[in-house]
């Protein structure tokens, strides 16, 4: 509040980076996964350089050699992909930002140490692992991985799809939340409503004669001349209301308006009036929004008088309408208590609602008679549904970044899976062989081998489910008022996981079961 200039949150800043993290984290683990998987084609490699006289460290640093050139490798390919598709991510998320910058050589240094990170990361459990061969088991052929080994590997690729699926959950309950405040009912009509600050013209023109010029244009429905419009920041002032509690002081938005407000913006009076055409009988007379009434606990509101500033007779006012609920800021507050009042001194912006099938002519015509009325000023104005949909641009783009981030969660979930399948697969031709001769159908070769996986993915459903409910609960919490959570949500992210697990598995598995049984036998 009272920024320079609207910022972000920073727990996007956070998120983001988590969600950064997190792919990471599964790309080390289809490192580790393919590295140990493929450790039978090293295990002489390894036996071999003992034999000669390699240590096991020697065997560590170059097994973790080979991760951190990889990674850097790596870290060299993503920067030249940022700088071709940083145009596209400035546009996204309406930054500019510049990777190649002298002023940039900390991020440099900083992106090298994560790539050292990442490489010791990934890298340090194959080092280790494939260091410990005994030589002469290796070199007779007699190394078992064990079910160790396997379990190891099972519990990598259930934590990759536990994330991917914690992200596609999450990813749909933000852009299910964000469609749900964009549809929601604000209490007010947003559609052709036109915004005119008129700062300065204000000093000049009287309220009357700019209501009136406005109205008398073809196509204009109503004018309002007001302080505050739905979006905008309302100032706050204090307030002692009658009948409650005489030491209870409150500090109550106060918004200036016309008799022309409630109408212009197509909000609703519940009970009593609403102000009379401007004269002076009206000086001392208020409207009120629902939440001031039961901040008050009045069930009957009008005719209550409430004392806005000193405690004195000329500032106290009589409530004469009780006015609808409506969003004047962003949905992740509540509806804050109004005070609507008639204050010509403090009122200068003007809302014009136009009709719907005269928008273009209407603001030609509009744009001429600004001309005549301020002849050295521009005609400045803006639309009041693009201004009120400005208030969720970020979240928008947070909604769009984050589908981004689960889709390339995803890829490289299944691209591990593709790897350690394939690699699987290729180890028990032999078996796959046998069971054709001996009758199995290849559905059922292809059940037998991707069943595994399935059960994987189906397990890091049921463990990612509680998760993302608890972390998107949290997230709900920003908002004042939110979506309901569905068993639809979990369902489908359930099925998508499975989905595009399935198909990974299912070219690998429907290849080797095709794979004629004598060319398998021969193979092994």
């Amino acid at each position: 509040m009272g920024e320079f200039r609207p910022n972000s949150d920073i727990s996007y800043v956070y998120i983001f980076s988590a969600v950064a993290f997190f792919l990471l984290i599964i790309a080390c683990i289809n490192f580790v996964n393919l590295t140990t998987a493929r450790s039978a084609k090293r295990a002489k490699e390894v036996g071999m350089r003992k034999t000669l006289g390699a240590y096991k460290s020697d065997l560590i640093i170059q097994f973790l050699g080979e991760s951190l050139m990889l990674a850097f490798i790596a870290l060299l390919i993503a920067l030249l992909v940022i700088e071709f598709i940083l145009p596209t991510f400035n546009e996204l998320t309406r930054k500019h930002l510049i990777l190649f910058t002298s002023a940039n050589w900390p991020l440099i240094i900083l992106l090298v140490m994560v790539a050292i990170f990442v490489g010791v990361l990934a890298g340090i459990y194959p080092a280790f692992y494939l260091s410990t061969f005994k030589p002469i088991s290796v070199l007779k052929g007699h190394l078992h991985t064990g079910v160790r080994r396997s379990f190891f590997r099972s519990a990598l690729v259930v934590f990759q799809f536990f994330i991917s699926v914690s992200l596609i959950i999450s990813t749909s309950v933000i852009i299910r939340q964000f469609n749900y405040i964009k549809n929601i009912n604000l209490g007010f009509e947003k559609e052709q409503v036109l915004i005119v600050p008129l700062r300065e013209t204000r000093n000049y023109i009287p309220a009357d004669i700019l209501k009136s010029t406005f109205m008398s244009m073809p196509g204009v429905k109503s004018v309002s001349i007001t302080s505050n419009y739905p979006g905008t920041q309302v100032g706050k002032w204090g307030c002692s209301p009658e009948d409650v509690d005489g030491s209870m002081h409150w500090v109550i938005g106060l918004v200036a308006i016309d008799e022309s407000y409630i109408e212009t913006l197509g909000m609703k009076i519940l009970k009593g009036r609403n102000f009379a055409v401007y004269d002076h009988s009206d000086d001392n007379v208020i409207l009120i929004n629902e939440s001031l009434a039961k901040k008050a606990a009045w069930e009957e509101p009008v005719g209550k008088r409430i004392f806005i500033g000193d405690n004195e007779e000329d500032n106290r006012y009589t409530i004469v309408g009780l006015v609808k609920d409506a969003h004047f800021s962003s949905l992740t507050e509540p509806i804050q208590p109004l005070i609507f009042i008639i204050d010509n001194e403090r009122s200068n912006k003007l809302i014009v609602r136009i009709e719907a099938d005269q928008v273009q002519g209407t603001m030609e015509k509009l744009g001429r008679l600004w001309a005549k009325l301020e002849p050295n000023k521009p005609f400045d104005y803006f639309f009041l549904d693009q201004s009120f949909s400005e208030l969720y641009n970020n979240e928008d783009r947070l909604s769009r970044i984050f589908a981004y981030f689960t889709i390339l969660a995803i890829i490289i979930a299944c691209l591990g899976l593709f790897g350690l399948s394939s690699f699987i697969t290729e180890q028990r031709m032999k078996e796959i062989g046998i069971r054709k001769v001996f009758g199995a159908s290849t559905i059922n070769i292809i059940y037998h081998l991707s069943s595994n996986f399935m059960i994987l993915v189906l397990i890091a459903n049921l463990l990612a489910w509680p998760v993302a409910y608890f972390v998107m609960d949290m997230w709900l919490g920003n908002f004042a008022y939110t979506i309901n959570f569905e068993f639809e949500v979990f369902f489908l992210a359930g099925i998508i996981s499975v989905f595009v697990a399935l198909l990974t598995v299912l070219f690998i598995a429907i290849r080797a079961s095709l794979t004629s049984s004598s060319g398998s036998l021969r193979y092994e």
